[in-house]
This record gives structure tokens, sequence and C-alpha cells, in this order.
């Protein structure tokens, strides 16, 4: 019973790093190396232009309309119809029978990554304008 002894000087060293490096990263205290972005940001990057990414292994292009709609077309399967919009600093959609789902986003340059409310990432590359898939 009492205080834990170090050896050495490095030990110690080693032990209060790595106390201190649990100690910030369950307390929030470390931020993403990718802020957040802001509602005027996300609408920057997306309006008028196309995501391409996967979907459950299914490569998909998501063009996002600055009038607000947005068009989903999977590379084998139905073109989808939905309508977007952002609300405060949030990218949100809303597909056919189904209700409005809002996510927080992060990116630069031609990389954003939309967060959902459990922790659960989408990343995707954005290309300039209407990129259809060729099917």
């Amino acid at each position: 019973m009492g205080i834990y002894r170090c050896k050495d000087i490095g030990s110690f060293f080693s032990l209060a790093g790595l106390t201190i490096g649990v100690l910030l990263a369950t307390s929030g205290w470390v931020q993403s190396a990718e802020p957040l972005l802001s509602g005027a940001q996300i609408n920057d990057l997306l309006a008028g232009h196309t995501a391409i990414s996967t979907n459950k292994s299914q490569p998909f292009r998501q063009y996002f309309d600055p009038k607000g709609t947005t068009t989903y077309w999977p590379d084998n399967g139905p073109v989808e119809k939905g309508v977007w919009a952002v609300r405060g600093d949030q990218y949100c959609s809303r597909w056919p029978k189904s209700q409005w789902a809002c996510y927080d986003m992060t990116g630069a340059n031609d990389r954003i990554t939309w967060i959902d409310k459990t922790g659960g990432r989408f990343p995707a590359r954005l290309v300039k304008g209407r990129a259809e898939a060729t099917q």
C-alpha cells in the first residue's frame, strides 16, 4: 500500500504522458483534426456539385441542386430524387417515404464527411458540377 515508485525518470514520464493522454481523450478536450463545417460552408461545398462515394459497398453519385433537390445515382440501381437543405450547421435530407435526417459535416478541398447522430462517418469526394453515374 502506498505510492507507486518509478525506477527511472523515463518510466515516470511515459506513465505521466499516458495518463494525461487518456484524460484528454476521454474528457472531450481533444478536438477532431477536421473541424465541423458551418451551414454556409456546407452550402458552398455542396450546392451545384456532386459527391462520389459508396453505400454498403455500392458506388454512387449524388448531385446537390442549388434549388434544394438532390439526385442519387447508384451505379447499379434506380435513380432516387430527394430534397436537401442546410439547417443551422447541419446538412439535412429527405427521401421519398422517409423523414428528414440531419448530419454534421467535416470537409476540406474535395473531401467531405457526413457524421450521423451516432458518430457514424460517411466520407465522399466532391466533383464540380453535375456528374451523373454511368449505367
